[in-house]
């Protein structure tokens, strides 16, 4: 009967070693692929979170935009009002809806609408008729994922009309002297408990409502 060739000792080491080296490069690409399969699916889950947290601020931030443009336009009366409270965080607009009308024998309706930033619940709020008894319910327009609401004010000639008293209030001639407003709304939140996501949306609304010749508009 044949025998089984047996390896010598130089010829088992170097197997040995042969095989340790194949163990530690597919260990090595292993790993390799999990860390990019890893690094994949964070980009994936990132993407899809900041889609999503872009969307919600983009939700209130259409509607406060739109409405703001309307400020101070009164098509059928005298009335010049525009802005009735304005502060770095909320701001109340006047205007008379519908805004474009060439039927004035039927007043349109007075609109008096609020913009405020709800720090408690990390939201935007639209309140109507927010001086009046009783005052109307104050509607979230996101969910909570907004880090801030910011408004900063302009007159026609690009002077910037800053909030002052306490509280901190742009004054009855400055309300009534403000022809831009600029809206900041950042949305951020914290994903996994390592990454921080946040999107940001800036607009300058020019209100319809006032005419400029000065070269601030």
């Amino acid at each position: 009967m044949g025998r089984t060739p047996r390896l010598k000792w130089g010829e088992r080491g170097t197997t040995l070693i042969e095989l340790a080296i194949a163990l530690t490069v597919a260990s090595v690409l292993f790993v390799a692929v999990v860390v990019i399969w890893q690094q994949s699916l964070v980009a994936y889950f990132n993407s899809s979170e900041t889609a999503d947290l872009q969307q919600e601020a983009r939700i209130g931030y259409e509607r406060l935009t739109k409405e703001l443009r309307l400020a101070g336009v009164h098509p059928c009366t005298s009335n010049t009002a525009q802005l009735s409270q304005a502060a770095s965080s909320s701001v109340t607009i006047q205007y008379d809806s519908p805004t474009d009308t060439i039927d004035c024998s039927t007043l349109p309706t007075a609109t008096v609408v609020k913009y405020a930033y709800d720090s408690a619940n990390l939201r935007v709020t639209r309140q109507l008729s927010p001086s009046a008894t009783p005052a109307g319910s104050i509607d979230p327009l996101t969910g909570g994922a907004i880090g801030t609401l910011t408004f900063t004010y302009w007159d026609c000639n690009g002077a910037q009309l800053v909030p002052s008293g306490s509280p901190s209030q742009l004054t009855a001639g400055q309300l009534s002297s403000v022809a831009r407003i600029r809206v900041t709304i950042a949305a951020s939140e914290s994903y996994n408990g390592r990454y921080t996501l946040a999107r940001q949306m800036v607009s300058n609304i020019h209100l319809r409502g006032r005419s400029c010749t000065g070269v601030g508009l």
